[in-house]
């Protein structure tokens, strides 16, 4: 392992943390939330309160994959397009500042594997 090894394994440490808080957030104040998703309201087919919380539900799974390193590459690709979803539809705000980072971390993330992963594991173990 070298240090682009351990750079990787800390952007996707990260990654997953900023997932798991604001995934389970939605959870626990989905009011702090709902302002966010108004621009939303006419293309939703259900409420803003539901589309919270499955945005919650999806959040916290990604966090927990990248935690574990697991579908590292499949979580990355649906964290960068939800991230994308997020820039370009609602208006410029401290979220969509931090998205723009987050983004460039997931599409990092998509393109090099991280060592320290079940990911890397799992393949190892199948290769034995």
């Amino acid at each position: 392992m070298n240090i682009k090894d351990y750079a990787a394994l800390m952007l996707r440490l990260a990654l997953s943390f900023i997932f798991i808080y604001f995934g389970i957030d939605k959870f626990i104040n989905p009011e702090n939330w709902i302002g966010y998703a108004r621009p939303l309201e006419n293309l939703l087919p259900f409420s803003i309160a539901l589309f919270i919380l499955l945005l919650g539900v999806i959040e916290t799974i990604i966090g927990a994959l990248l935690l574990l390193g697991l579908f590292t590459q499949l979580a990355s690709i649906i964290a960068f397009i939800m991230l994308i979803a997020i820039i370009f539809t609602i208006p410029f705000n401290e979220i969509s500042i931090r998205d723009i980072a987050l983004a460039g971390i997931a599409f990092y993330l998509i393109f090099n594997k991280t060592k320290l992963s079940l990911d890397n594991l799992i393949k190892k173990f199948k290769k034995s």
